[in-house]
């Protein structure tokens, strides 16, 4: 313990952890009763949260004794890294994008092949109405002019002032 308080008097801190192992170790060395062990780890875990600063001393005087080309790549590594990320997710984004381009290209393909394939059928539709609308006009005036009154009396013969259709 004399040996942390000069390290202390000169200056630089020590984690409360320290404290505790010093202590623990003097107190099992000699014969101590059982609840001063317990308040000593009590007083550690009180100690915690200094403990973390300690790290951080620690890590701050590692990185102050690395030479200059030690430091610059633990700094060339600290840029790199979210550089690296950066870059990651823009290679996913892009292929994301081919993906939804080829998608889209894809549904125009099938788009297109279904309008070439509706256009003849809308073409037979009205073509189809419109047989039926003249058919239907041709039946209204043969029964006005007093002709057959069923379609099965037109078959096979054509109405009068109508021509025949091939």
């Amino acid at each position: 313990m004399d040996r942390l308080t000069t390290f202390r008097a000169q200056g630089f801190t020590v984690p409360g952890g320290v404290d505790v192992a010093v202590l623990t170790q003097a107190a099992s060395a000699s014969a101590a009763p059982a609840g001063l062990m317990a308040a000593v780890a009590h007083a550690g875990l009180a100690a915690g949260a200094t403990a973390g600063a300690g790290i951080s001393f620690l890590l701050l005087v590692s990185l102050m004794n690395l030479s200059n080309l030690q430091t610059a790549s633990v700094c060339a590594l600290l840029l790199a890294t979210p550089l690296a990320w950066q870059w990651n997710q823009r290679r996913e984004l892009r292929a994301r994008e081919f993906e939804m381009l080829s998608a889209l290209a894809s549904a125009t393909q099938e788009w297109d092949d279904a309008q070439s394939i509706s256009r003849p059928l809308r073409t037979n539709l009205i073509r189809a109405q419109s047989d039926a609308l003249n058919a239907r006009n041709r039946f209204a005036a043969a029964t006005c002019a007093g002709g057959p009154t069923s379609i099965r009396g037109m078959t096979g013969r054509p109405l009068p002032g109508f021509p025949r259709r091939s």
